[in-house]
């Protein structure tokens, strides 16, 4: 029998709230109506959730949601925006950023450590601060932007910082669209949107449920191989 040669197989909003709806009742005609406004609803929910750094639920890289940006340390600034359209760099917030590296015209680069919040609040007279080559740096997600704080003013005005981020994840914003998850996230999605959900059926959360969602979401994360999958785990309810 032939193969089909193609490897683009994906599954869209209502699909995933369908499959986590045969779960929860047992019913193979999928949800209508305010049952799968509801559902999809949630798993927009959920994704938002998910979007964040790396956590117990999300150990991994992310890699597909990774991505690189340039800043132009073009003006005698410690604090620089990160917003779509009219932001010093001109991208969507970053969920967080995951390096960042200095580089000069003649390309010499210098890895740029991270400050916690309590370092940069230290630093005195933030608008008056002496000027120099910038060492560490500070990442702030505001509400609707980023931004993204220097140890110094850049006293070389071409130097550019290369970064590494965490984009958000795209919206659903219709039953129909693909989700911004590659494919081997699928069902763990379905599971743990069950698991999400039963409650609101009056449907109990079983321990082959958990199971499922658990066995699922460690095989998403084996596809990293900087985190073994033993250390993924789902827990419904976990609120710490």
């Amino acid at each position: 029998m032939a193969r089909s040669g193609s490897v683009d197989f994906t599954v869209n909003a209502l699909q995933i709230a369908s499959g986590a709806f045969r779960i929860i009742t047992h019913d193979e005609d999928p949800p209508v109506g305010k049952q799968a406004n509801d559902l999809v609803e949630s798993l927009n929910m959920m994704v938002k959730t998910l979007m964040g750094s790396p956590d117990v639920d999300t150990t991994g890289l992310k890699m597909w949601q990774r991505t690189r940006a340039t800043l132009l340390l073009d003006s005698a600034d410690i604090s620089f925006e990160l917003k779509a359209a009219d932001g010093d760099l001109d991208i969507d917030p970053p969920v967080s950023i995951l390096s960042a590296m200095l580089k000069t015209v003649d390309n010499e680069e210098t890895v740029l450590t991270t400050m916690l919040v309590e370092e940069f609040e230290a630093i005195p007279n933030k608008s008056d601060e002496a000027t120099g080559k910038p060492t560490k740096y500070y990442y702030e997600r505001e509400f609707d932007k980023g931004v993204f704080y220097i140890d110094r003013i850049p006293d070389i005005l071409t130097d550019v910082v290369d970064l590494v981020y965490l984009r958000p994840l795209q919206d659903i914003d219709s039953a129909t669209d693909d989700l911004d998850f590659p494919q081997h996230w699928f069902n763990p999605l379905k599971w743990m949107l069950a698991i999400e959900n039963a409650e609101e059926y009056g449907a109990p959360v079983t321990r082959n449920m958990e199971n499922r969602a658990a066995y699922w979401l460690a095989k998403a994360q084996s596809f990293y191989p900087e985190h073994a999958p033993e250390d993924a785990y789902f827990q419904p309810g976990r609120d710490d």
